[in-house]
């Protein structure tokens, strides 16, 4: 599909231009990057910028320049590592039997200044990697540090197959109802809700305990807090782990659930058959 290359994504191609010296290792990003960033940035309410970066601007266009200032290519001294990393990712995805994985291109890129509160993530077709995270890697490969890489390479195939692998997350967890677009958050849980560009817009309600709810991960006083709110009854919010038991770690979303689940069975290799055999198919 060819997509309009705007002003953004100019800047973007700058950010991540081509580097001879690792460039058949590591793809730089393409030009398709502004749509999903736009498109992220146009739903991220105005009341969360100061949480996403640090902030006083409650004015989207400075919003989206400050944002874009805070990612940087891959520093020269991290390059070696990342491929390295890389290329032990490729070698699990092949242990596990997913192959087919290895196609798909990893690409990366830094946040700095406490970027989305210094966690990674994924834009697009890059990982964003925190810059006190890279600090951390070195040659010698930390199994943590490979799982999370493996998890945001996930967010990146998930992106590319988002309908294949909703279809799968009908069958796999049992309690989803239907998908409702980001666009159609309610505004008391929007101006609430820490936007999650990994979704990719899609919002599944939960089927809990006989009623329905929107999950939501939110800042608070005491951190990152997920809640769900009842469906149409937005008063009725409790915390998520209250009425949903099936992971200990991100559970707002299937794409979180997924991606976290997987990584670690990668890492173990002991895939479950059913996500290997679906995982082979996309």
């Amino acid at each position: 599909m060819i997509i309009t290359i705007t002003i953004i994504t100019i800047i973007l191609l700058f950010i991540f231009r081509k580097n001879p010296k690792y460039k058949k290792k590591i793809e730089d990003t393409k030009a398709n990057l502004s749509k999903h960033f736009n498109r992220y940035l146009k739903n991220i309410s105005t009341k969360v910028y100061s949480s996403k970066l640090k902030t006083t601007t409650t004015n989207p266009n400075t919003f989206k320049k400050q944002y874009l200032s805070k990612i940087k290519q891959i520093p020269e001294n991290k390059r070696h590592f990342l491929i390295n990393y890389t290329e032990t990712m490729n070698r699990y995805f092949t242990k596990s039997g997913l192959k087919n994985l290895i196609k798909i291109p990893t690409n990366y890129a830094m946040s700095i200044d406490n970027l989305e509160m210094q966690m990674p993530y994924t834009l697009d077709n890059i990982i964003v990697l925190p810059k006190d995270f890279l600090s951390q890697i070195n040659n010698k490969i930390n199994k943590n540090i490979l799982e999370i890489l493996i998890h945001e390479k996930l967010h990146i195939i998930q992106r590319l197959y988002q309908d294949k692998f909703n279809k799968f997350y009908k069958s796999y967890y049992s309690f989803l109802d239907n998908v409702i677009q980001l666009e159609n958050l309610p505004r008391i849980i929007k101006d609430k809700s820490m936007t999650n560009p990994d979704n990719n817009f899609d919002l599944w309600l939960y089927k809990l305990n006989g009623k329905t709810y929107i999950p939501s991960l939110e800042i608070t006083k005491n951190g990152l807090k997920e809640f769900a709110y009842e469906y149409k009854n937005y008063s009725n919010k409790t915390l998520l782990k209250n009425i949903i038991k099936y992971s200990n770690t991100s559970q707002t979303h299937p794409n979180e659930l997924f991606a976290y689940e997987v990584s670690e069975q990668i890492v173990a290799n002991n895939i479950n058959g059913n996500i290997k055999q679906f995982l082979n198919l996309i």
